[in-house]
């Protein structure tokens, strides 16, 4: 778990050629592709990809990969999931979806690829608050006039 937290590449590999269970998830329910994205490591994340893991892999709140990269402002590892058909719609345990995530961090590069896919940016969260409204909150000026032309 750590050598996917700190990006050690080679020691991951020799790992999992031992035979190490790239599935396993330690004591708060988190995976190694869940480190992965949580943490930036696109390589780390491409090695995993590679040798088959579940990308359906969710911690204990619900939170799927895709809503962790998008937590973390993860582009690289966002843009893979992507492509792997992630659920982009998908709420967690708390009704938050994977936009919501990126509109209260203010990825607009991230806030474009949810777009172009088709996400849908009419969601409320749990209390009604609108993506434009997320934005609002964490004062992020250039996604909030973005998102009020969509």
């Amino acid at each position: 778990m750590k050598a996917c937290k700190l990006g050690h590449t080679e020691i991951l590999k020799i790992l999992l050629d031992r035979g190490e269970e790239y599935n396993k998830r330690n004591l708060l329910g988190i995976s190694p592709i869940l480190m992965a994205c949580e943490y930036g490591q696109t390589e780390i994340f491409k090695i995993l990809l590679d040798r088959g893991v579940d990308c359906n892999n969710y911690n204990k709140r619900g939170q799927s990969p895709l809503m962790i990269a998008c937590r973390s402002c993860s582009n690289e590892i966002v843009i893979m999931l992507l492509d792997r058909g992630a659920d982009y719609n998908e709420c967690d345990g708390s009704g938050e979806s994977p936009i919501m995530v990126v509109c209260q961090h203010g990825n607009t590069e991230i806030v474009m690829m949810l777009l172009d896919r088709g996400v849908d940016c009419n969601i409320c969260d749990i209390y009604g608050r609108s993506l434009v409204m997320k934005a609002c909150e964490h004062g992020h000026t250039e996604l909030v006039q973005l998102l009020l032309f969509v």
